[in-house]
């Protein structure tokens, strides 16, 4: 669904940047590259390693899942996602969705 359908993946990184402000730390590419692939808490205690931050991955994980809660509400399809759903449709091609996003960021994200 993300990076497919839906344009999220820069919220992330805003929601990182965000969350790492009082520490006056920069999220940079070279940090978010050693994130990739890696399941959400695994990466921020990359993170929170890699900046030494004083807190938790469980607090900086809260922290940041409030800023992505109000930001998935503004997801946009990327170019050509709703003409191919509808491609699919139009052909009775059967279709599914495939995430790795929770259930309640799912429902946020495709209100």
């Amino acid at each position: 669904m993300d990076g497919l359908l839906l344009n999220t993946e820069e919220f992330y990184s805003v929601a990182i940047q965000k969350t790492l402000d009082p520490y006056d730390c920069k999220f940079n590419w070279e940090m978010k590259h050693q994130m990739m692939g890696r399941k959400w808490l695994e990466s921020l205690e990359l993170l929170i390693n890699h900046y030494k931050l004083p807190i938790g991955v469980d607090q900086f994980a809260s922290i940041c899942q409030k800023y992505l809660e109000a930001l998935f509400p503004d997801a946009e399809l990327l170019p050509g996602a709703e003409k191919l759903v509808r491609h699919l449709y139009k052909h009775n091609i059967p279709m599914c969705i495939c995430t790795g996003s929770s259930k309640t960021y799912f429902e946020i994200k495709t209100s």
